[in-house]
């Protein structure tokens, strides 16, 4: 007796929960919600980081810092951003470069005797500047 009881009762509980679960999948899908209280969804531009303050990338290939050479020409190559402009510096002269469109850069500098400070700087157009010093010196001996 205490079996059969059980499994009606456990038939009866399964029953309503499935006419419990379509009656409330025919009513919400029947809802009619009114326009006045449906309200409008407004989405903000966000302004991207990167545009607030850009960082320029600057990567020097050639020369390496604290290279002796003993040429007096050297090559100054790297890559930065396509739209930068980069300025090489040194005591006598300035040069300025514009990278290709994909953003390498190489030209030659003449440099003097003795302890060479080199200044490799890249501006983007909006103002944002990165600048990377290499010390070149100029030697004949051979060490």
């Amino acid at each position: 007796m205490k079996k059969e009881s059980f499994i009606l009762s456990f038939i009866a509980i399964t029953i309503g929960i499935i006419v419990s679960g379509i009656i409330f999948y025919f009513y919400q899908s029947t809802k009619i919600i009114p326009e006045n209280i449906i309200k409008p969804i407004t989405i903000n531009p966000i302004t991207p980081v990167a545009s607030i303050t850009e960082i320029v990338p600057l990567h020097i290939d050639l020369p390496k810092d604290e290279d002796v050479v003993d040429t007096k020409s050297i090559t100054i190559s790297g890559k930065t951003i396509p739209t930068a402009t980069i300025i090489i510096s040194k005591e006598s002269e300035d040069i300025i470069l514009n990278p290709t469109r994909l953003g390498t850069f190489s030209t030659l500098l003449t440099i003097n005797d003795g302890v060479n400070e080199i200044t490799i700087t890249s501006v983007s157009p909006s103002g944002e500047e990165t600048t990377i010093k290499r010390t070149i010196t100029f030697s004949t001996e051979s060490f």
